[in-house]
C-alpha cells in the first residue's frame, strides 16, 4: 500500500533488449562493479511461442580460489520472468488505478522510447496523486 504522496520505485531488466536481440544491453551493471565477470550467457525460455523465463549463466573469476592461489572460477545463474516494459508500466497503472505520476528511468538516468543508449536496467517511480 503506497499512501498519497508516497512513492514507489521498482525496476527490471531490459527484457525488451533481451528478447529482441537474444543477448544483455552491452552496458556496465548499474547495482555492483565487478571487473571480474569472465563470461555471461543468455538462454530465453518459449512455452507456445512465449517468452517465458530468462536465464543469465555467470562465470566469474575468484581470487584465491585456485589451486595456487591463483584466481579460479566460479559459475552461478539467475533466472527471470522477462517483464517486458510496456506491460510492466500498464501492471503499475492499473495497481494504482490510474492515480499516480508515473516516470520511467534507464540506469537511472531520462529515458526516452528510441533513443540511442539501451540501458540495462529500467526504473520505475510512481508517486501516488490521491
Amino acid at each position: 500500500m503506497v499512501r498519497p504522496g508516497g512513492l514507489l520505485v521498482i525496476d527490471h531488466r531490459n527484457y525488451d533488449h533481451i528478447l529482441s536481440t537474444g543477448c544483455a544491453p552491452p552496458g556496465k551493471n548499474i547495482y555492483y562493479k565487478s571487473d571480474l565477470t569472465k563470461d555471461i550467457t543468455t538462454s530465453v525460455l518459449t512455452v507456445n511461442n512465449k517468452a517465458h523465463m530468462v536465464t543469465l549463466d555467470y562465470t566469474v573469476q575468484v581470487p584465491g580460489a585456485g589451486q595456487d592461489g591463483s584466481l579460479g572460477l566460479s559459475k552461478f545463474r539467475l533466472s527471470y520472468y522477462p517483464h517486458c516494459l510496456t506491460s510492466f508500466t500498464e501492471l503499475l497503472r492499473a495497481a494504482f488505478g490510474g492515480k499516480c505520476q508515473h516516470s520511467i528511468l534507464g540506469d537511472f538516468k531520462p529515458y526516452k522510447p528510441g533513443q540511442a543508449y539501451i540501458p540495462c536496467y529500467f526504473i520505475h517511480v510512481l508517486k501516488r496523486t490521491d
